[in-house]
């Protein structure tokens, strides 16, 4: 339910520009994100096939390394522009690394400092004041949560819990029969991937997560899935929160109205 503002008096013109910078970088940051997301998650879709959505994905993901292969080709010479580019994407590409981390985080504490700088002290305006203590509950509740995920052990396979896992998972001789792991040496444990990018035998392998810089099994599938609801839930929270506040000052400033 909405409230009414407590503000009634007239803003002055420097009030009413900085209110519009405000509004305008916070509507700016929402469309932003809400478009990266979309086309990394949906860009490789069919219905998307030769359309700006799919460049724009394939740039966004393959398409840089690709260009920065050439660039450095160009720049450095055939040979050492392909020996520099393969170290930087054996190092970025291939090998586990905190670059997706640094991106999430970005993302999620990015957009709350524009909302807590552009929106929290309109919270009470539009919408109960209360949001105003849920919010940064729910945002911690979210980083939590992430951080369990990053940290958590997938289910790694080592000396000490080999015998254990073969019993969990008994060869059921059909699609799991005995095989030994090139890399370990070891008698593969049915249901067990070896990850190439961590260079670890994980059961139940699910796959590898850049958000995380994990891999995603046995062990933290459970942290996975509920990091997920969690961050579908803080969305739509948070979607609530921004249409509420940024509708309430596009109404409070008469921009529905038709001159």
């Amino acid at each position: 339910q909405s409230v009414t503002p407590r503000r009634t008096e007239p803003y002055g013109s420097s009030g009413i520009a900085m209110g519009f910078n405000a509004s305008l970088a916070f509507g700016a940051y929402l469309v932003f994100a809400a478009v990266f997301l979309f086309v990394i998650m949906f860009g490789e879709s069919e219905m998307f096939q030769g359309t700006i959505v799919e460049r724009v994905h394939y740039w966004t993901t393959e398409g840089w390394c690709v260009a920065l292969g050439w660039g450095l080709r160009k720049t450095l010479g055939k040979e050492k522009g392909e020996r520099v580019f393969g170290v930087i994407n054996h190092w970025v590409c291939e090998r586990a690394n905190p670059f997706m981390q640094l991106v999430y985080l970005s993302l999620v504490i990015g957009g709350y400092y524009v909302f807590v700088a552009y929106g929290f002290d309109l919270i009470g305006l539009y919408v109960h004041p209360a949001h105003g203590f849920v919010l940064p509950t729910v945002m911690t509740l979210s980083l939590m949560q992430w951080l369990r995920v990053c940290w958590s052990d997938p289910g790694v396979i080592n000396a000490s819990n080999l015998e254990a896992h073969y019993r969990a998972h008994p060869f059921d001789g059909v699609l799991y029969r005995p095989k030994e792991c090139p890399t370990l040496g070891i008698t593969v444990p049915a249901r067990s991937k070896f990850c190439n990018t961590t260079k670890r035998r994980v059961a139940k392998f699910d796959h590898y997560c850049g958000w995380f810089n994990n891999v995603i099994g046995e062990n933290n599938l459970r942290h996975f899935i509920v990091f997920l609801a969690v961050h579908v839930a803080l969305c739509a929270y948070v979607a609530y929160l921004s249409t509420a506040v940024v509708y309430g000052e596009v109404a409070r400033r008469g921009l529905l109205v038709a001159k």
